[in-house]
């Protein structure tokens, strides 16, 4: 049987310190402003518990201040960026999360926020592959993200890229 936690979660979005803990990601680095598609942001920092899987609220939360933000969206306005935490793709909300549930209800692709990830730290096939793609993607700024599945072939590839610069600036 479940607990009540798993079952909190299950019906909810997704805690951001159980994934944290579950891939040992404590070390951290600013990634900056950035706009994020809003199917990646999966889970909430500290509120994980307000809302249902879909980021709605549920029905012990008071949506006066989502019906405020509901109106300034719908009218054009700007709103500061949202702040989130990055672990492996998914994106958690430590600020924002009505400007979040509001732009997921009105049906939002995407939402300008500043980005801190946090690196997973045990050695997973899936997570050396994570860094190296990180750090191919940091050194390259392709605007496109490339997707190896062998360990060591993003730092190959950039040694190709590095030829062909080479070769085009002799």
């Amino acid at each position: 049987p479940e607990t009540r936690r798993q079952k909190t979660q299950s019906s909810g979005v997704k805690s951001f310190k159980d994934q944290q803990i579950k891939e040992a990601a404590f070390d951290s680095r600013d990634r900056g402003i950035r706009t994020i598609p809003m199917d990646r942001i999966v889970g909430s920092v500290g509120r994980y518990h307000d809302f249902d899987s879909r980021f709605r609220f549920k029905p012990h939360v008071n949506a006066e201040r989502a019906t405020r933000i509901k109106k300034a969206m719908r009218e054009g306005r700007s709103l500061d960026p949202v702040k989130l935490y990055e672990l492996k793709d998914e994106f958690f909300v430590l600020d924002g999360n009505h400007r979040i549930s509001v732009a997921k209800e009105l049906g939002h692709d995407e939402i300008l926020a500043h980005i801190v990830e946090f690196i997973p730290s045990k050695n997973t096939l899936q997570n050396v592959l994570y860094r190296e793609r990180a750090e191919f993607s940091d050194r390259t700024h392709l605007p496109a993200e490339i997707n190896l599945t062998e360990v060591h072939q993003y730092a190959y590839l950039l040694d190709q890229i590095s030829e062909h610069q080479k070769y085009l600036y002799e």
